[in-house]
């Protein structure tokens, strides 16, 4: 058994998850009305947890019960149980936590995950039990967006302790906020921000497989349409109940990607991006050894509701160590650095260009369909003027 971040990650998003869920369209009194509404919402949204075959999912959905308690909403889902894409399976007793209307339409909830939480192996053998130390989850969401528009999660201490051997994992720090500086005229703006600290995962024998001091990633949305990021996710969700997880695309599948597409033109202004790593550690199961001391990367992207957007990403490493069988030494670099430019490049010419390839594709084949792909994409750059430089 080789213990991975993701089973501890796995359960703790749930909430997260569950904030993407439609909404009631405005503000309601707390009364025995509103609460079967929000139960009937819950369980919709746990049910398309339940049948998504990508990623962590939900083993079945469980019975959401929403009770009225003073001006806010009880929320208790018994049983969670999650699955994650190696097969764990990871159960918490229930999952709790209250929901206050807000003005406006939306919600303000908080939860609570109690713990220990049990892991089981694909097998079905009781593998160990997670402990959270710390926890503290608040998310606001609104009708229009039917996402989350703010959010102050943050999970510390965070332990795997093994049934047998000393194949623990440590996790010091997981932690999400979003706060909008604006949200007016239908379009969001505002920063968001993960950190995940002190990581340490030990295979059964006690060795180290997997160590990270610090990973910090940081967005900047400007000008997001919430109207259309909406029906953006509204499709993105029904593509993901007929994923069969398969690489090739499905009817169902082409469809409801096709829908989305529509919706992500001019979908906001501009994005800026930044992701570092510091003392990341790890051992691949043939016993090769990477060490990465630093990595830094950035992008940034302005002019997306425009026809002539600008890109801009930098990319670099330093002290980049790695030995063992899957290793040839002479395309190891120590240091690394990367520096892309793009401008003028046509996002909705290359958009349609992509859609016309999923329509060819069940006519003409993938290969063939991607080659005109890549042709109009092209012949879009060309016309529009686009330049790309690599440093």
């Amino acid at each position: 058994m080789r213990p991975t971040v993701n089973r501890l990650a796995a359960l703790i998003l749930v909430p997260a998850a569950l904030l993407a869920a439609p909404v009631l369209a405005a503000p309601a009194p707390v009364d025995a009305a509103g609460a079967a509404a929000l139960e009937a919402l819950l369980e919709e949204r746990l049910a398309q947890m339940a049948r998504t075959k990508d990623g962590v999912r939900l083993e079945r959905a469980p019975d959401a019960t929403v009770t009225p308690k003073g001006d806010a909403y009880a929320i208790r889902l018994p049983e969670v149980r999650v699955v994650t894409p190696a097969g764990a399976l990871i159960e918490a007793a229930e999952i709790v936590g209250t929901a206050a209307p807000l003005d406006g339409g939306g919600w303000e909830i908080k939860a609570n995950i109690p713990a220990p939480l049990a892991v089981f192996g694909k097998e079905g053998f009781r593998l160990g039990e997670v402990t959270i130390g710390r926890q503290t989850f608040t998310g606001r969401w609104a009708d229009a967006l039917r996402t989350l528009v703010g959010l102050d999660a943050a999970y510390r201490d965070v332990l795997f302790t093994p049934r047998e051997g000393k194949g623990i994992v440590k996790l010091g720090t997981l932690a999400a906020t979003m706060k909008p500086d604006s949200y007016t005229g239908g379009r969001w703006t505002g920063p968001a921000t993960l950190t995940v600290a002190d990581l340490l995962a030990r295979d059964t024998d006690g060795s180290e497989r997997l160590a990270l001091g610090r990973l910090t990633a940081k967005l900047r949305i400007e000008g997001l349409d919430v109207a259309k990021y909406a029906a953006w996710n509204a499709a993105a969700a029904r593509r993901a109940a007929v994923d069969d997880g398969q690489d090739a695309m499905t009817e169902a599948e082409r469809s409801a990607t096709l829908d989305g597409l529509p919706h992500l033109d001019r979908l906001l202004s501009a994005w800026n991006g930044a992701l570092e790593v510091r003392d990341l550690r790890r051992v691949r199961p043939d016993g090769t050894k990477e060490a990465l001391p630093s990595l830094t990367a950035m992008l940034d992207a302005a002019g997306l509701d425009t026809d002539r957007a600008r890109l801009k990403f930098d990319y670099g490493h330093k002290g980049l160590t790695a030995a063992g069988p899957s290793v040839r030494r002479e395309v190891v670099p120590a240091d690394g650095a990367l520096a892309l430019t793009g401008s003028a490049v046509p996002l909705t010419a290359i958009r349609d260009a992509y859609a016309k390839r999923l329509r060819e594709t069940p006519a003409m084949g993938e290969m063939a369909a991607r080659q005109k792909f890549n042709d109009r994409v092209a012949q879009a750059m060309a016309g529009a003027g686009s330049e790309l430089r690599l440093d």
